[in-house]
Formats: structure tokens, sequence, C-alpha cells
């Protein structure tokens, strides 16, 4: 593991939320593991575990990608200390998660003060500080039935995984124009 080094450049962290475990595996609130996995296997990274983190975690370029694995609500038990570790500021931070509030498959990038609702995201800002970037993947409108929680556990249907699918180049495309360019170049409008 590198030594730790103060960093002042853009995003030197992405954080991908989601459940561990095979049962969770295409789920609508894995959506940032899937992105993160998707990605990681274009640039053939390997992901190794780091039990001092309780995460997944590999480089792209300087930029570290993690993974949490604690469950969903705990993911600030893995970013905040890695953040702590490696002395990123919080504005050098971002996570990727499913939203319920924004239709399907479009993102929006913005740094609000609050999760939104959004346990994992919660979690995260009380470790490692509320000025986190958010990637906000959408996976609304909220259904009638099951409920919320039911709902975002579920396998994602075939023909909207498809869309996942279809989205997912838009999605690594604009995390690379963050990464390379800046935050302010990646708010500029949402993929949709």
């Amino acid at each position: 593991m590198d030594a730790p080094q103060k960093h002042t450049s853009c995003i030197q962290l992405i954080v991908g939320l989601g459940n561990p475990g095979a049962e969770y595996l295409k789920t609508w609130h894995n959506l940032g593991f899937s992105v993160l996995d998707d990605w990681a296997q274009q640039e053939g990274l390997k992901w190794e575990h780091q039990k001092r983190f309780g995460a997944e975690v590999t480089r792209l370029g300087k930029t570290w990608l993690l993974k949490p694995q604690g469950f969903m609500n705990r993911s600030g038990d893995s970013t905040g200390p890695f953040c702590e570790f490696y002395r990123l500021a919080p504005a050098q931070t971002l996570v990727i998660y499913d939203d319920i509030r924004l239709p399907a498959w479009e993102v929006d990038v913005c740094t609000p003060k609050s999760a939104g609702g959004h346990n994992g995201m919660r979690s995260v800002m009380a470790s490692a500080g509320k000025e986190i970037i958010h990637f906000r993947i959408g996976i609304g409108p909220k259904p009638v039935w099951p409920g919320l929680a039911e709902f975002v556990l579920s396998k994602i249907p075939p023909l909207d995984f498809e869309l996942y699918q279809q989205k997912l180049p838009e999605f690594i495309k604009k995390l690379k124009v963050i990464v390379d360019k800046g935050i302010n170049f990646g708010m500029n409008g949402r993929v949709q």
C-alpha cells in the first residue's frame, strides 16, 4: 500500500455503494458496485480486499476506486478511515449510488449537503464529510408496491438491466470527464 500523502487535486477517490454478497448482485441498491465493477473490468483492474478499511480497493491511474464491504448503512465505516488515512478532503471524494428520486437511469452529479434519505450516503457523509460529490443514478419512480426496502433490494428486471448496459458507457464517460477535467465539467447537465 502506498504511503499517505496530502492530495490537492481533483477527484482522488470514487466510492461505489452497495451490499456485499452474491444475493445482492444486480439489485437496484448495488448500482454503485455495478458501475465500479464494470468500469474496473473494462480497464483490466483487479480488486484487492484491504482488511484495514473493510473494503475492496483498486486504482485507476491516480484515482482510487473503493467498494465498502460492510452493508449499505455502514458504508462510512470504510470510506471515512480510507479518506483519513490518505488525507483526502471530502471534495476529492465522489460517491456513486442509486437514487429513487430520479427517473430510472438518469444521472445527476451534485454536491448537496444532505443524504436525501439515502442511508448509505448518510453514513458516508457522517464519516467523511458533507462536501462529498454525489453521482446519483436514478431508479425511480418510487413504486407503490412493493415497499421501498423490498424494491431497492430486488433484482433489476432483464429489460431494465439491458437499459443499464446501454447507459453504462455514458456513466463511465461522465466519470472520466470528472476525473480528468474536474467536477464542474461533470456537473453540466444530466445524462438522460
